[in-house]
């Protein structure tokens, strides 16, 4: 069961996760 959770919080980090060039100008502007 545990395996089954992880493997979902796996796949919702991917979902969350933007592409790079994408996460890497917010970044940039921020600072």
């Amino acid at each position: 069961m545990n395996k089954v959770l992880r493997m979902l919080e796996y796949d919702v980090e991917l979902l969350e996760m933007p592409p790079k060039t994408f996460h890497q100008l917010p970044l940039k502007t921020s600072q």
